[in-house]
């Protein structure tokens, strides 16, 4: 029996089903159903009935996980004792593809130090092609990653090989789409926006990985627009923006917090006929059991853009 598999019975426990449990550990369901079936036979006896409607711990499965969270919160203390545990750090790298570092947001990075002070957060550009084959062979624990990112799309186009197998992909948060108006545009006087509104703009976008995926999007209202100009940081789009040189589409965690959107130098508003998200995903190999720290980290990141 490991300490793993009674952090993993508990939780099931709070949350009554093992699909749930299994998105708040960060991990896959079937290796979360695996790790309860083994302490089950362990045990000799079943921790939980199954049903459609969800799981319910058995009489012996109250009575052993009371002591499984007794050993929790005793091996807790006993760490705790440590005298080189208020000293002690947690090392954890962010590797992300060079343009990645141009959407966050660092109150985010705020944040994860203020609620995890001990830990050692060091940030590490890599290639898109590199972060995903670090994955794959387990250098790597995870990445998060757009659904319009040079990794997601290299992880797209590797799904098919066999080797990626070992690759898991869940969604960590969604963000809405606003269309971003510089001041004095007149799309602002209008009530409703629809994508037909936008036919005779200059749409300014980020990367050419972006195009496919927000010009396609588009397509589908069968029209195109005036002019499409490419940029490689948001921070130049936005600047085009102020100089009247188009029109964009960004996520709210790219501008909510951005001195210029708060000052009223441009305008976010809704597209009526456009309901796309931009949507995150945590990409990890499936051998890999998370950490505390880790777990803490990613539901740090879930709840603040889950926030916006």
């Amino acid at each position: 029996m490991q300490l793993e598999q009674f952090l993993y019975a508990n939780e099931i426990a709070k949350c009554g089903s093992i699909t749930q449990a299994a998105k708040n550990l960060f991990i896959t369901q079937p290796s979360l159903t695996i790790a309860i079936q083994k302490l089950e036979t362990e045990l000799g006896f079943f921790l939980f009935n199954r049903s459609q409607k969800g799981v319910q711990i058995t009489e012996k499965g109250e009575e052993a996980l009371s002591y499984m969270q007794q050993i929790l919160t005793l091996t807790e203390n006993l760490t705790n004792l440590s005298p080189s545990k208020a000293t002690a750090f947690t090392t954890m790298q962010l590797i992300a593809f060079p343009m990645f570092f141009d959407l966050l947001d660092e109150t985010l990075f705020y944040k994860i130090q203020n609620t995890c002070p001990n830990l050692d957060f060091k940030i590490i550009e890599q290639t898109a092609n590199t972060i995903l084959q670090e994955v794959k062979n387990g250098s790597l624990n995870f990445a998060i990653s757009g659904n319009a990112s040079p990794v997601y799309q290299s992880l797209q186009a590797s799904l098919k090989d066999s080797k990626a197998n070992n690759i898991a992909l869940q969604i960590l948060y969604q963000e809405p789409l606003f269309l971003l108006l510089p001041e004095n545009h007149i799309l602002l006087s209008k009530e409703t926006i629809l994508c037909q509104d936008l036919k005779n703009e200059t749409f300014l976008y980020f990367g050419e990985h972006l195009q496919k995926n927000q010009l396609n999007i588009l397509e589908g209202h069968d029209f195109q627009f005036q002019e499409t100009i490419p940029f490689y940081r948001r921070t130049s789009i936005k600047k085009a923006l102020l100089m009247g040189q188009g029109i964009s589409i960004m996520s709210k965690s790219q501008f909510i917090n951005d001195p210029l959107f708060l000052s009223g130098k441009f305008f976010a508003r809704t597209i009526e006929d456009f309901t796309n998200t931009s949507i995150h995903y945590l990409i990890y190999n499936k051998r890999h059991v998370f950490s505390k720290t880790e777990t803490d980290v990613l539901q740090i990141v879930k709840d603040f853009y889950g926030s916006l």
